[in-house]
């Protein structure tokens, strides 16, 4: 939708990735928080910028005005750690080169999925392992 309305994307590029459309969403800053030394400079002569796994970091809530509610980022949070924890994802990227299934969302095969043919009785087997999984942990 960014790259539609021609809005460019933080590096002055006119497509916007996932990517950086993710990043901006995990980002505290715009809720008004400060998670500091994420980054810090480990040569002085370059200058280079490394991500900080040595240091301690620094969280300072409320530290500047909010341009989006908590609340909001909160639930932006839990939704997008719900759709990364699920391992399920990773082993059906696994099953195949010829990964092709989707959910009917309408019509006489609504809620059914589909699976491509390609794949053996094993792949098979072992998608619909994993989706019955995924069904059993939403309940």
């Amino acid at each position: 939708a960014l790259t539609e309305q021609g809005i460019k994307s933080p590096m002055g590029n006119d497509l916007w990735s996932a990517g950086t459309v993710r990043s901006i969403l995990r980002n505290e800053k715009y809720c008004g928080d400060a998670l500091m030394q994420k980054t810090y400079t480990k040569d002085f002569r370059t200058h280079k910028s490394v991500k900080n796994t040595d240091l301690n970091m620094y969280f300072k809530e409320n530290h500047h005005t909010a341009i989006i509610k908590k609340e909001d980022w909160i639930t932006v949070q839990k939704l997008l750690s719900e759709r990364h924890s699920t391992a399920k994802r990773a082993a059906l990227r696994r099953l195949s080169n010829h990964f092709v299934a989707y959910r009917v969302k309408d019509g006489l095969f609504k809620g059914y999925l589909i699976m491509d043919s390609r794949w053996s009785f094993m792949e098979r087997q072992e998608f619909m392992k994993i989706v019955d999984e995924a069904q059993n942990t939403m309940k």
